[in-house]
């Protein structure tokens, strides 16, 4: 998918995964990696629809920027505005022994 070293703390990378172009959004905060469908569960929208300002200054919640609506980074949880009882849908990632991050159970290409 992308080199782990490309992504560094308090920042964010949008990306597309395999043949359909799957929307993904991999953010590292406080040392750790997180990946989501880059897809606000309010309207479907990618979170960064209008621009890449999508993770707060303390790199704690991940906003849609077409609502505003606010989803914890740690979890995907949302926290703020139209993102209460909403969730963003994670994605499990790993980091393989050449620092690349692949989608947990995706084969390598």
């Amino acid at each position: 998918m992308c080199d782990a070293h490309d992504i560094g703390e308090g920042s964010l990378k949008s990306i597309k995964f395999g043949p359909a172009d799957f929307p993904i959004l991999i953010v590292r905060s406080a040392g750790t990696l997180a990946a989501y469908v880059n897809a606000c569960p309010h309207q479907y929208l990618p979170l960064d629809h209008r621009g890449d300002n999508v993770l707060s200054a303390d790199g704690k919640v991940l906003r849609c920027t077409n609502h505003s609506a606010g989803f914890r980074v740690r979890d995907g949880t949302g926290v703020e505005g139209l993102g209460l009882n909403c969730a963003l849908d994670g994605i499990p990632i790993v980091v393989d022994d050449d620092g690349q991050i692949r989608v947990h159970g995706a084969s390598a290409h």
